[in-house]
């Protein structure tokens, strides 16, 4: 996956396109004005994308830079490319316009790489997927998009993930994304936020089950859709 830059590349790349005709040490100048003790190699470092830059010292370069131009330099301005780039998680990429609406109060700027999507395409034709998804698909909604599966299935499943899927009669990845669906969070951290801190286990174990039958209603409803669906195909029906 070298074909797409990094995120701190691409960060680099906007910190020199923003410095313009300045020279690094005026720019270092700046940053040491605002605390951080910085010198022309650190300015060249962050703009080859060998420094990985934290997200406080890229408030301060931003508003560095702005101080050099003279005006205000949005912390968007760091993340503009003209293609998607890896983030540097797993195969997640990202692009100018996923982080624009992330910083908007959109969803977390999220995609699958290319070749990620590639392999689960070539999974999907030979079988494999339909084989190791099977009681995943029968109990989520039917458009789920397919990169949504392939990443939770990378996820590690917890032990309490393990034991409430088989209670309820599902897939861990199927818990997962119900789980994420429902609450936004794993299911051990919406029990833990409902139980409460230093909440007994008597106190989670009752969470938990509450948590379980919520879970079991939608499973329900969604496998009910499913066979309806199904029954619709069979039949010819449009």
């Amino acid at each position: 996956m070298s074909d797409l830059p990094d995120l701190h590349a691409v960060i680099g790349q906007n910190v020199r396109r923003l410095r313009a005709d300045h020279t690094m040490d005026e720019l270092a100048l700046e940053v040491r004005g605002l605390g951080i003790r910085w010198a022309s190699g650190n300015v060249a470092a962050a703009e080859s994308g060998r420094l990985k830059v934290s997200l406080p010292n890229l408030i301060i370069l931003c508003e560095a830079l702005g101080r050099l131009l003279d005006r205000h330099v949005p912390l968007m301005e760091m993340f503009k490319a003209d293609g998607q780039y890896l983030l540097g998680i797993g195969e997640l990429v990202t692009d100018e316009q996923r982080m624009k609406k992330f910083f908007e109060g959109g969803p977390p700027p999220l995609a699958h790489h290319p070749d990620a999507i590639k392999r689960i395409n070539e999974d999907i034709r030979s079988g494999n997927f339909a084989k190791r998804f099977k009681l995943i698909v029968r109990d989520i909604p039917n458009d789920t998009p397919i990169e949504v599966l392939a990443h939770l299935e990378k996820e590690p499943v917890s032990f309490t993930e393990e034991r409430q899927a088989k209670k309820l009669g599902t897939h861990p990845v199927a818990l997962k994304f119900w789980s994420h669906h429902l609450w936004g969070k794993p299911f051990e951290k919406e029990r833990d936020s409902r139980a409460g801190e230093g909440a007994s286990p008597q106190l989670k174990g009752g969470r938990a089950r509450e948590m379980k039958n919520e879970l079991a209603a939608r499973i329900e409803e969604t496998r009910a859709a499913n066979d309806r669906l199904g029954e619709s195909s069979s039949n010819g029906e449009g």
